[in-house]
């Protein structure tokens, strides 16, 4: 549950960044300044600790020459994001050697 909370606050926000670039020029320039924004995030994502890492690339697929005309840009993303802790086993181990140890010294 919580990975798909992290996976919804970085969809939401990446879509709320990229308001500004509906309805610009789609040239190359735009492409890198969108990837370039992304990036930035996913590694503010993982500094913060936040996230394991994560990328954005075009998508050479979808991007025919057809879709760019048309003005559609697929631009693909992914991320690592860190799983809660939910269960952690301590074992405990008796040690005779050390004591064979401290009198040997």
């Amino acid at each position: 549950e919580s990975v798909r909370r992290t996976a919804d606050v970085i969809e939401d926000s990446i879509q709320e960044a990229m308001l500004p670039y509906v309805d610009r020029p789609l040239d190359r320039d735009v492409a890198d300044d969108i990837l370039g924004s992304i990036n930035a995030y996913m590694r503010q994502l993982k500094n913060l600790g936040a996230i394991h890492g994560g990328s954005a690339w075009l998508n050479d697929e979808l991007n025919t020459a057809e879709n760019l005309a048309a003005g559609w840009l697929y631009i693909d993303y992914d991320f690592g994001p860190k799983s809660p802790l939910e269960r952690l086993t301590l074992r405990t181990m008796i040690n005779n050697k050390l004591a064979q140890e401290e009198l040997t010294v």
